[in-house]
């Protein structure tokens, strides 16, 4: 018989939802306690998925020996010292993205989780999404190397507003480095960024708001990605009538694959030239920004997987570091006005 799985959840914000409903519906798991510095967060949580505790100090999960499992949803500025804690108290651990806010917080995170040989995941979901999936089929299909283009939202931002602190936060490079991680998944290990930045949104805020990045990689693929939450105000309200969608084009010397599609419909379209104008296949896109809903149940259900297999997840600790790798050598890269160069290993 599986064993079952006591889980801990350290953060009730916003996200915490998603996971707490997914985790209901998976076998063999059990979610022992919840955990918010704010008792009412905590408390609500509880209540609301029927938690038998719930509590005000993430320390006190650690401690619990029915607990083998944690999902880290606080605050990205926070994610270190509470994996590392985690680590060191033999905990598995289910980290949101992004992983850190620096390269060297997210090798210390590695190192730990390394010496005590658990299983670290990044919650970068795309990587389960059937949308983006789709697309990662596709590529090969397409040849190489392959430009891609994404010029992705212009919005108020997160209304989380400590999304929007540089130093808790990160703004979207950090934020939505969704993004990075997809690139790095479809196309490999990235070698140089060139990057501009800009901080144009009227309210207080410390976080570069808009995004304008280039990624090359080790086997001659180029990424460029832009995006703005610099509207005033907060929220994800948009201009009127347009959505929180990519438009996302990827060209090979084979054909190409788009989102939307030519007609503009919220569909990705896999062109080949020996086929002409028209597509070879079309995949109806879920969501918005490509993450699917059942990608947040299928993340999870692979890292229970690997708990109890002792594989390594498929967005493990490295790749979380490999999109912080590429978030802070943008910055680098702003401020230097040059390309700059990324580790190769």
């Amino acid at each position: 018989m599986t064993e079952r799985i006591g889980v801990g959840v350290i953060g009730c914000g916003g996200i915490s939802g998603t996971h707490l409903t997914n985790l209901l519906t998976i076998n063999n798991v059990e979610v022992r306690v919840v955990c918010d510095i704010r008792e009412e967060a905590a408390r609500r949580r509880a209540e609301q998925f029927s938690v038998p505790y719930w509590v005000t100090d993430y320390e006190a999960v650690l401690a619990d020996d029915r607990v083998r499992t944690v999902l880290v949803l606080v605050p990205q500025g926070f994610h270190s010292q509470i994996v590392i804690a985690a680590a060191r108290a033999g905990k598995h651990i289910f980290c949101e993205k992004p992983m850190a806010m620096s390269v060297e917080q997210c090798r210390q995170m590695n190192e730990e989780v390394k010496k005590s040989g658990l299983c670290l995941q990044i919650g970068y979901v795309m990587r389960f999404s059937r949308d983006a999936q789709k697309i990662k089929e596709w590529l090969p299909q397409i040849g190489q190397p392959v430009f891609v283009r994404d010029s992705w939202a212009m919005t108020r931002g997160s209304p989380a507003r400590w999304i929007h602190d540089a130093d808790m936060g990160g703004g979207p490079l950090w934020e939505n480095s969704h993004w990075l991680d997809f690139y790095n998944w479809l196309l490999g290990t990235p070698k140089r960024v060139y990057a501009r930045l800009a901080k144009l949104k009227p309210d207080e805020t410390t976080a570069f708001d808009t995004t304008l990045l280039i990624v090359d990689y080790q086997d001659g693929h180029e990424a460029f990605w832009s995006e703005c939450w610099a509207l005033p105000g907060f929220g994800w309200g948009l201009i009127r009538y347009r959505k929180v969608r990519p438009h996302l084009d990827l060209i090979g010397p084979k054909g190409s694959i788009h989102f939307p599609d030519p007609e503009g419909r919220a569909v990705s379209a896999l062109f080949l030239h020996e086929f002409g104008d028209e597509p070879v296949e079309t995949h109806p896109w879920e969501s918005d920004w490509g993450a699917t809903a059942d990608g947040y149940r299928q993340e999870l259900i692979h890292f229970f997987d690997c708990v109890r297999s002792g594989k390594e997840p498929i967005c493990s600790g490295r790749d979380g570091q490999w999109a912080i790798e590429v978030a802070e050598g943008a910055v680098r890269s702003h401020f230097s006005g040059q390309p700059i160069s990324l580790p190769l290993t």
